[in-house]
């Protein structure tokens, strides 16, 4: 169960028959229902809104313009997972697809704490070459043999990242504050963009087509949050294989499919 909060504050009363500052009403999708809360007025009963939501009250998916007061019990849907998500399959999309030959495929994963075994596994699966720049190398050496046994990849597990530009794409989920202006020409995936100055980054991955869940929304659902909330349903797991619907190449917005023409073909590797 999950609420949709909604309103535009231009459109809010100052009265009227909305005493309590917001509406409820229940709707239903392919696999089970939710809450659309339309707020009415600028001041909102919150603590009695949170208690009817119930369970829901966990789960909001807060449409774009509307900020909920820190303390009203009201929780936006945390998206950190479903990003991290929709990041390994746009890697997975961007090496599975380009042109350029996988004997010639290397590329760089940045983990430092040793925790995207998953992630390296997809890499490793569609590189000639996966270097591992980690700080946790014992588990990475046992995976690295795993892996070789499992489909013969091929891994490269060091504590420093030199020859960057080696690479067909570096990944580093997390940033770690690099200003690598002039060292790295080739793009930078990651969750976090701002740790990484002076080199071009793939980030900002939204979300993908729900629209085979049969969901009545209005337009400024925050479509990340709908993801997230999706994905948390069991019913729900095969958003495990969406990709991002949008993701943003250096600050501009665009297609996965067309951030693999521009910077995955043959043409940019020459």
């Amino acid at each position: 169960m999950f609420a949709v909060i909604t309103g535009k504050e231009a459109a809010y009363q100052n009265g009227g028959i909305f005493r309590k500052g917001y509406s409820v009403k229940a709707a239903a999708y392919s696999g089970g229902s939710y809450r659309i809360v339309t707020l009415k007025r600028r001041r909102v009963k919150w603590k009695k809104l949170s208690g009817e939501l119930g369970a829901a009250a966990a789960h909001a998916v807060v449409c774009n313009g509307i900020e909920l007061p820190v303390d009203c019990g009201i929780t936006p849907q945390d998206t950190a997972e479903i990003s991290y998500v929709f990041l390994k399959n746009a890697v997975e999309y961007l090496l599975l697809n380009t042109p350029v030959p996988i004997q010639k495929r290397r590329a760089t994963i940045i983990d430092l704490r040793g925790v995207y075994h998953d992630l390296a596994r997809v890499m490793a699966k569609h590189c000639a070459l996966l270097k591992v720049v980690t700080l946790h190398r014992e588990s990475y050496d046992h995976l690295s043999e795993q892996l070789r046994e499992e489909f013969g990849a091929v891994m490269q597990i060091t504590d420093v990242m030199d020859h960057p530009n080696d690479n067909l794409m570096i990944v580093s989920p997390k940033g770690f504050g690099a200003d690598l202006a002039g060292a790295v020409t080739v793009p930078v995936v990651t969750l976090e963009p701002e740790q990484f100055k002076g080199v071009e980054t793939v980030s900002g991955f939204s979300a993908a087509d729900l629209s085979a869940f049969h969901l009545t929304l209005p337009e400024e659902v925050n479509l990340l949050e709908l993801a997230a909330v999706l994905y948390g349903v069991e019913t729900h797991r095969e958003l495990k294989n969406f990709l991002p619907g949008r993701c943003v190449l250096d600050k501009q917005e665009m297609t996965l499919q067309n951030i693999l023409v521009e910077r995955f073909s043959l043409d940019t590797r020459e």
